[in-house]
């Protein structure tokens, strides 16, 4: 059997694209509008030179924003590499080096922690910050 990547989030869409698929305190995203901000996501990574198969990081707290960016990781073939929150910064530094992590997308309230040590992460060429008051 073959499969590709999103076919189960695809199907979901088709089948129930006007019902809420993810929300959190501020708003939520019906499948369609998720799709649609996954795919923006995917596209504008893509733009800035991200191809299938580059490691991505994802610093974060649970947000709807990381629902987004996952599905449009998976959707642009670009592989996600989760950076959990409660996890030591050395640990980071030593997983993004030796995995060769590219690009980290953070939540805004990992920026201090993470100016601390992104001279220590040689791979990395952006960081791009979600969430409210972006730097």
């Amino acid at each position: 059997m073959r499969t590709t990547a999103g076919i189960h989030f695809t199907q979901a869409v088709t089948r129930h694209g006007h019902r809420v698929a993810v929300s959190d305190s501020t708003r939520s995203l019906t499948f369609r509008e998720l799709k649609g901000r996954a795919n923006r996501i995917g596209s504008g990574l893509s733009a800035m030179g991200i191809v299938p198969g580059d490691r991505v990081g994802v610093l974060s707290f649970n947000r709807n924003e990381v629902v987004e960016l996952w599905l449009g990781l998976e959707r642009f073939g670009h592989v996600r590499v989760v950076l959990h929150s409660h996890f030591d910064m050395g640990l980071h530094v030593d997983t993004v080096n030796q995995l060769g992590i590219g690009t980290i997308v953070f939540d805004v309230r990992f920026v201090d922690t993470l100016d601390a040590v992104r001279q220590r992460m040689l791979p990395v060429q952006r960081f791009i910050a979600i969430g409210d008051g972006c730097p």
